[in-house]
């Protein structure tokens, strides 16, 4: 065994802890770890889990940094690591080890267990990502509070749905016709977040531009017109009508400029669907009151740049994405009024708490609930 993780199973039977909750979704990065006591003190919790997918971007030299640093342990990540041997450096072989980890693992969906129950959460909750709208925050604030959970990338339909349908927390970049899909027809309560059509189209563009550089294809203004390809790309008609082809209930790939009314119908009646809680990104502080409300829960949210930064734009440019119209666009436009009005009606009747027991006012959400 490697010197330098000696003792380590000493280590992790001393700090065994009863407090669990899973970190942000974005704890660890290609840059690196943040601070391992920040996290810990701002919390208030002692025992941390982190899932495979997060655990990847982490390297063995940060591993054993933070292991020898922290007084913390991650024993659900340490037992993908080191159990399921998902890398190729694992000096715990020792069935003692793997015995410790499995018991432990128990505990933290016992942990999870009381959690969900105590909170009253419902028993499926889905969070349609539109893009650009400030949803990965509230993502990372929800995910904590859910044992089986998955965010669905791009590639989703390759995978198993049966993964899909058992988790209890579900978010991404998907349509709700196709979450309905996955889902075959189970109760849930749906979450969305809306922002502004032009004001997400800057936000995109500025991302690409931070990300990609000048020289990216997808989106390439030039002077203060779109040329003709990029007018026409796909791209460009995805991130006008973005809204729409997420939340209608119909198939997303059939939207055109021609039905964009059928669609905005659609989705208006979606949005006013009693187990559908919309919400703003201009109005973020009072949706998460609402939703701590309706959940009972405790949201606390990092602050982020939704992207509102512009410097990579020119002036000429947005004065251009200011100007521009399209049928698509304004049925966004009027789709996000919509949900602004549905927002300020659940946030005006909030939901009554009193003695830990729900009581629901008139508000529409009546079936938020799925015990």
């Amino acid at each position: 065994m490697d010197n330098n993780w000696q003792g380590m199973a000493d280590f992790l039977e001393r700090h065994k802890q009863q407090k669990v909750i899973a970190p942000p979704y974005n704890f660890f990065s290609k840059r690196g770890c943040k601070t391992y006591d920040e996290y810990s003190t701002t919390s208030g919790y002692d025992f941390f889990v982190v899932h495979k997918p997060i655990f990847c971007a982490l390297g063995k030299q940060q591993l054993k940094e933070f292991i020898d640093k922290s007084e913390l342990v991650w024993a659900n990540a340490i037992f993908y690591v080191f159990a399921r041997k998902h890398w190729y450096y694992n000096p715990f072989k020792a069935q003692t080890l793997r015995e410790t980890m499995l018991s432990w693992k128990k505990e933290v969906n016992s942990r999870f267990e009381e959690i969900e129950k105590e909170a009253m959460l419902p028993k499926k909750l889905v969070f349609v990502h539109i893009f650009k709208s400030g949803g990965r925050s509230l993502y990372a604030s929800l995910r904590r509070h859910y044992r089986r959970q998955v965010y669905l990338r791009n590639n989703y339909i390759y995978c198993p749905t049966l993964k899909y349908r058992e988790a209890n927390f579900l978010a991404g970049h998907i349509e709700f016709y196709n979450f309905q899909k996955i889902l075959k027809k189970s109760p849930c309560t749906w979450l969305t977040l809306l922002r502004n059509p032009k004001e997400r189209i800057l936000s995109d563009l500025a991302h690409n531009r931070r990300e990609r550089g000048d020289s990216d294809a997808n989106l390439q203004l030039s002077q203060n017109h779109l040329d003709s390809d990029t007018l026409n790309s796909k791209r460009w008609f995805i991130l006008c009508s973005c809204s729409l082809q997420m939340l209608a209930d119909l198939p997303p790939q059939e939207l055109n400029h021609e039905n964009a009314g059928t669609y905005f119908d659609s989705a208006v009646e979606v949005l006013h669907r009693d187990d559908v809680i919309p919400g703003i990104l201009e109005e973020m502080p009072a949706y998460i009151s609402l939703l701590e409300q309706a959940l009972g829960l405790s949201l606390a949210m990092e602050k982020k740049n939704v992207a509102t930064n512009y410097d990579q734009i020119s002036t000429a440019e947005q004065e251009f994405v200011a100007n521009y119209n399209s049928p698509v666009l304004e049925f966004e436009f009027k789709l996000y009024n919509v949900a602004k009005v549905r927002f300020n009606e659940l946030a005006g009747n909030r939901i009554i708490r009193n003695n830990h027991h729900d009581n629901l006012s008139q508000t529409g959400l009546q079936s938020l609930y799925h015990q």
